[in-house]
């Protein structure tokens, strides 16, 4: 029997200041999601800055191309902010993640200005495989 449950994962992304990461102007980042032993269902992306004028691009790490194709991709059309009505922001089909597997980001800031304490969360559903153990009750 399977079993859906939600799955959230948050990292910092940027460059590490003190106990905090900022995205600096200019540079480009990689960052990975740790992988799971089950399969997960991804949904979409939530980030804790306004993401205007920040690029990202996708990508399922054991798979020949990225999500995203081009790193000139807006953040906020992949990502929702927290300040936003809807703070997550849902992939256009929800992808199937095999267990084992990761998911890389890179990103550019190219605000003009270091954006500070910086975190993406990845939003999912996490698929168990439960074996079914049923309880006889003697009468």
């Amino acid at each position: 029997m399977k079993t859906f449950r939600p799955y959230y994962e948050t990292i910092k992304v940027g460059t590490l200041s003190g106990s905090q990461r900022n995205l600096l102007n200019g540079y480009r980042y990689t960052h990975y999601f740790s992988p799971i032993n089950v399969p997960l269902v991804v949904v979409g992306f939530n980030a804790n800055f306004e993401a205007i004028n920040v690029r990202l691009q996708l990508a399922d790490t054991s798979e020949p191309h990225a999500w995203v194709p081009f790193f000139q991709t807006p953040m906020d059309a992949i990502a929702g902010a927290f300040d936003d009505v809807a703070p997550v922001l849902y992939l256009a089909e929800p992808y199937l993640m095999p267990p084992g597997r990761r998911i890389q980001v890179l990103m550019q800031n190219l605000t003009g200005a270091t954006i500070n304490n910086t975190q993406l969360t990845l939003v999912s559903v996490r698929v168990d495989e439960i074996e079914e153990d049923y309880c006889r009750v003697a009468a």
